[in-house]
């Protein structure tokens, strides 16, 4: 799955000249600052690309527009984090969403536990390129009946893993349902065709596919969770070694 994530604003700024947009950017950083780590279950602001090419900052974890109340939204924002990609458009969360309201979350790399000797250890992903990544995502509009705020919400797309995702992604709670899994990671070309309102269902269903491997480089960070945490600071991308991982953790692939 994907609930841990990295986002720079340097880089995000170089990201935006693709879309002409450097000027939106600007405006998020001050809404969103450098984030080396958060989890989804933070429901932090992150920062999104809509349709129009504009650059937002949403919270992460969709509220459907049809919620009733603060407290179902509450309750279902922390299982709307990701959104399974071959069921978007089956499941009642996402599939107004699925099918015109997609959007681009720009990260420039995610968090994966592995698992090893009833330890958790974090690998971070990135682009081998060093490249923001484009995840697939889709988003929504909540309007709070008590008070009649409006609250934009995003959820993160994600398909099989590829060999490299399967091999840290080894939770064996995951493997019971279905096998592991990786956010849906749109290549540069495919990135207008996931925002385009207007693809068929069966052509949005076919971008959904893992990303490359050969593109991809990980190892592993400091803890992110618990007491041992190094919380949201620049150790949390920085690559640290475990004695007990052992000489492993330096060929997993």
């Amino acid at each position: 799955m994907c609930y841990d994530i990295s986002y720079l604003t340097k880089k995000q700024i170089d990201y935006a000249k693709r879309y002409g947009t450097e000027a939106d950017v600007e405006e998020l950083k001050k809404k969103l600052p450098a984030t080396y780590h958060t989890s989804g279950f933070e429901h932090k602001n992150i920062p999104i690309v809509t349709e129009s090419g504009k650059w937002n900052a949403f919270s992460w974890g969709l509220i459907p527009q049809w919620v009733k109340t603060e407290d179902d939204a509450i309750k279902i924002r922390r299982s709307t984090l990701n959104a399974r990609g071959e069921t978007i458009f089956d499941k009642p969360a996402f599939k107004k969403a699925s099918l015109c309201q997609r959007c681009l979350v720009i990260v420039d790399g995610f968090f994966e536990m592995h698992h090893k000797g009833g330890k958790s250890i974090p690998f971070y992903i990135s682009r081998t390129d060093g490249q923001p990544f484009a995840l697939a995502g889709i988003w929504d509009e909540w309007m709070n009946p008590e008070d009649g705020t409006l609250t934009n919400t995003c959820a993160i797309i994600t398909t099989d893993a590829n060999k490299r995702m399967s091999v840290i992604h080894n939770n064996p709670k995951v493997l019971e349902r279905g096998g592991p899994r990786m956010p849906l990671i749109l290549p540069f070309d495919k990135e207008q065709q996931w925002l385009d309102s207007s693809l068929p269902k069966e052509h949005v269903q076919q971008l959904i596919l893992p990303f490359p491997e050969s593109e991809l480089t990980d190892f592993t960070v400091p803890p992110l969770r618990g007491k041992a945490s190094v919380g949201n600071n620049p150790r949390a991308i920085k690559q640290y070694l475990y004695p007990s991982f052992g000489a492993e953790q330096q060929s997993l692939f």
